[in-house]
């Protein structure tokens, strides 16, 4: 059903094929711009990436590896979005 969902809403697992997950984590952490661009959920966001890719990669009888590797390119491509999204108002907000 979660999959389903974020599929409706373009969340989907093959738009993020293209990304580097080392540096979506780099990015994630050191990146972020303080002070600017709603930071704080940002981190936030951030932080629940890394602890979903931490239960996603742990073995589990429930979800098959299929399905955890499709939840982790959904995770992964929903930070990817927040982070650009974050970039940009951050300039808005600096060219202001």
């Amino acid at each position: 059903m979660v999959i389903k969902e974020s599929q409706t809403i373009g969340l989907n697992a093959r738009k993020a094929m293209t990304l580097n997950q080392e540096e979506l984590t780099r990015t994630s952490l050191t990146e972020v711009l303080e002070g600017l661009g709603v930071e704080k959920p940002v981190r936030n966001c951030a932080a629940g990436r890394n602890a979903c890719i931490r239960k996603a990669v742990a073995p589990n009888d429930q979800l098959g590896v299929a399905t955890r590797k499709h939840l982790v390119g959904v995770v992964d491509y929903g930070m990817a979005w927040i982070l650009k999204c974050h970039q940009n108002i951050a300039q808005w907000e600096e060219a202001s």
